[in-house]
């Protein structure tokens, strides 16, 4: 049962998305570097790169704990 924490003034609930939330706000770095890259038609440097390989696999780690089978975000959230 919803209680009036977990609604906010649109009405969804907070606790399943803020999470998933924070999560995504790392992916906004890896999606600039790639428009600047695309739009510049020049490879990013190295460190970028590397940057880049340490986000994605720290949201793998994330949202799996580190197994291939487990997913800690239900797929509603992850697909919306």
């Amino acid at each position: 049962m919803l209680t009036r924490k977990d609604v906010s003034a649109f009405g969804y609930n907070q606790r399943k998305y803020c999470c998933f939330a924070t999560l995504l706000q790392f992916l906004v770095l890896v999606v600039v570097i790639a428009y600047v890259s695309l739009s510049l038609k020049k490879w990013s440097p190295k460190y970028q790169v590397i940057g880049i390989m340490d986000t994605l696999i720290g949201l793998f780690l994330l949202l799996t704990n580190a197994s291939i089978t487990v997913l800690l975000v239900s797929s509603k959230v992850l697909f919306w």
